[in-house]
């Protein structure tokens, strides 16, 4: 192409990038649909190093909005990372509370496939908001390499927790949260160390809770609608956290569990919730005989709301002491903060004899 000496250089410059521009398009410049519809026409493998483009591209293949034509895709992923003896696994399918409200209508879940894990060497399984389809022989899958198991958003009935449990024999820690679908749940396990049970809220009946766990050393029951406790065995307890919600007709829930501290005197740390959030305690349940015997319990702690009576706290400490609870600390930890104030030793002058 011919220049013309009298045409200003900086225009022709400009041209040329404007052409440039629209004959050259960068993929780093799609939008994240476009680049998931490309990843999905591709075998795992090469769906992974397309992490090596750009950070944009990182994790890329591991983020998207789930849909039932990726099922195939993700399942291809799981076992590909099962087969090459990935230790820990997890798997969110949770956007937030809006998106699911309004999108749940006509969208499937994603069913992820458990009989997969039976070659594997996961020790630790994270699963959220997706189906589980359990195998009918799963007492002979003998997940021994399994030893944590955190699941939300799960639909588990009892039965499948027990047969969970049978699978997976050497399991440490088991954790569920916003979990349905259980109505008399028994946890029976000579290796489980740590339970945490979270946000079991049902419609239609109660939960019966019965745990026989002889060397569980940590248990929390946070939110959980109990129509009976029972505990047979937590003679390893040592620390247990309990709380609900600050409606008045959920005390009794929260009741129903507290209530069984007499079973698990042993313990040396206890998280509770602060019931008595307005009012300070009355002269008659404070001078009123309890039978409250906790000889190796060492510490406490308290949700609290900030300003409020704080007198309660000593009041609580009171209780405390004429049990004769000997405690090394407690710590006030405000409901809506992270902050945690502790207090140590001596209790004695915090507290009017």
């Amino acid at each position: 192409m011919e220049e013309n000496p009298n045409q200003d250089p900086s225009v022709t410059a400009a041209a040329d990038a404007d052409a440039t521009s629209t004959t050259t398009t960068n993929l780093n410049d799609l939008s994240q649909d476009i680049l998931l519809h490309i990843l999905s026409f591709l075998p795992t493998l090469e769906s992974i190093t397309t992490s090596l483009i750009s950070k944009k591209w990182k994790s890329l293949w591991l983020e998207f909005i789930y849909e039932d034509r990726y099922g195939c895709h993700v399942d291809s992923w799981v076992r590909y990372a099962i087969r090459n003896r990935v230790s820990e696994l997890d798997l969110d399918f949770f956007i937030d509370e809006s998106f699911h409200i309004v999108e749940s209508e006509g969208r499937r879940d994603y069913d992820f496939p458990f009989s997969a894990l039976r070659n594997g060497k996961v020790r630790v399984l994270k699963l959220c908001r997706c189906d589980l389809t359990l195998p009918a022989d799963m007492e002979s899958m003998n997940l021994w390499s399994m030893k944590e198991i955190f699941f939300d958003q799960i639909y588990m009935t009892d039965d499948m927790v027990l047969n969970l449990l049978k699978a997976c024999p050497n399991i440490e820690v088991l954790k569920l949260e916003n979990c349905y679908g259980m109505e008399n749940l028994r946890l029976c396990s000579e290796k489980l160390k740590r339970l945490g049970l979270s946000s079991f809220y049902t419609a239609e009946r109660e939960l019966y809770l019965e745990l026989d766990c002889p060397n569980l050393i940590w248990l929390s029951i946070d939110c959980v609608e109990t129509g009976e406790f029972c505990i047979k065995n937590l003679s390893s307890l040592i620390e247990f956290r309990t709380s609900i919600m600050h409606k008045t007709e959920h005390y009794g829930h929260w009741f129903k569990v507290v209530k069984q501290l007499h079973r698990i005197a042993h313990i040396k740390h206890l998280v509770v919730q602060n019931w008595w959030r307005k009012e300070s305690l009355s002269e008659e349940l404070l001078n009123k005989p309890i039978h409250f015997s906790i000889p190796s319990l060492k510490e406490v702690k308290l949700k609290v709301i900030p300003g409020e009576n704080q007198n309660q706290i000593v009041q609580f400490v009171a209780l405390l002491k004429k049990q004769g609870v000997v405690l090394d600390k407690i710590v006030l930890v405000p409901l809506y903060s992270g902050i945690s104030v502790s207090r140590r030793r001596p209790l004695r002058a915090e507290v009017n004899e």
